[in-house]
């Protein structure tokens, strides 16, 4: 990224848009796959319809499964990044 030259990344700028843009994918096909199923079930859409336009339908799935897979991706890295506590050394008894 420009301005951070070799520097690691920090965490919350890798998280918080991956996990907004997964929120965002994840409702954006759940959304859409209940008005399709809607509109099957209203009878406003037919399946011959669905069938031939596969492909609409197909991106409404990829949308979904995209989207649960980079919130499993940003979860992963936030865990992986997270700040360890220091722990405390053994240095013998204290008086």
């Amino acid at each position: 990224m420009p301005g951070l030259r070799g520097r690691p990344v920090p965490r919350l700028l890798a998280v918080v848009p991956a996990g907004v843009v997964a929120l965002t994918q994840v409702t954006y096909g759940v959304l859409s796959i209940a008005v399709l199923v809607r509109q099957v079930l209203n009878g406003d859409t037919q399946w011959s319809d669905v069938r031939e336009g596969w492909a609409v339908t197909a991106t409404l799935l990829v949308f979904l499964c995209w989207g649960v897979a980079l919130g499993v991706t940003a979860t992963g890295y936030a865990i992986a990044n997270r700040p360890r506590p220091e722990r405390a050394t053994d240095r013998g008894p204290s008086l």
